[in-house]
């Protein structure tokens, strides 16, 4: 759970303001709304290797409105070429699962930066997984079904948006990171630029808001979408 002494960031600030109208929508599984265009990776299975918790699905699922709009997402990259396929690696995650993940990703951290005090630590972490509150659970995007966190590929090949083995924690993967004149130092510097904007427009397009600090994570219908949006959150907490 988040510690007292760690703020949060503004746009959790203003979505833990944010009233939801909960829609009622039921979570179904992503790889059935668009079968052969839409890959699923779990990530949570792959970082751990087992399951840590009991029950987890390993099927990843979404709010229907939100699975809907991914479908519309990848067949707007496929008007471009049609050997795209939309990667999901993250998608609905219980409250037991978002804690582990953030287990995982704080320990890397610290073994990043093992110099760093606890409250540096906490505050780094929150920027690459969302720190649980205890309170209000729905805070969290994706435990509200309305958070996707995908890639893409192309026939059998990812389309790549980065060097290889970027850390997820460097300032490379903010979303908006190549848009900078200055980063682009070499050819390879405007192909990640280009997929990046492919990703962004498509997921834009099908109603979804872009996370400025992880390029491969976007939002609908909760109350992060909501503060980014001007539009009532309509999904809150659902497990």
């Amino acid at each position: 759970m988040i510690p007292a002494e760690v703020a949060m960031p503004p746009i959790t600030r203003s979505a833990a303001r944010t009233p939801v109208r909960e829609c009622g929508e039921p979570l179904v599984p992503v790889g059935a709304v668009a079968l052969g265009k839409i890959i699923t990776e779990h990530q949570y299975l792959l970082e751990t290797g087992r399951k840590l918790i009991k029950d987890i699905p390993a099927e990843l699922y979404l709010r229907r409105g939100a699975a809907l709009r991914l479908a519309l997402a990848v067949n707007y990259m496929r008007k471009a070429d049609d050997n795209y396929r939309l990667v999901v690696n993250t998608a609905h995650r219980s409250k037991e699962e978002q804690l582990e993940m953030q287990r995982l990703v704080l320990d890397k951290v610290k073994n990043l930066y093992p110099r760093l005090g606890e409250d540096k630590i906490q505050k780094i972490t929150q920027r690459y997984v969302f720190l649980l509150p205890e309170k209000d659970p729905g805070l969290a995007p994706h435990t509200t079904g309305g958070a996707v966190d995908i890639s893409l590929v192309k026939g059998l090949n990812r389309v790549p948006v980065a060097p290889p083995n970027t850390p997820i924690y460097a300032e490379i993967s903010r979303s908006y990171y190549y848009e900078n004149p200055d980063k682009i130092t070499s050819g390879q510097d405007i192909l990640y630029r280009d997929n990046r904007r492919l990703i962004r427009a498509a997921m834009i397009h099908a109603g979804f808001t872009v996370n400025h600090q992880e390029r491969w994570h976007f939002d609908f219908g909760n109350r992060q979408w909501a503060v980014a949006t001007g539009h009532p959150a309509i999904y809150g907490y659902i497990d």
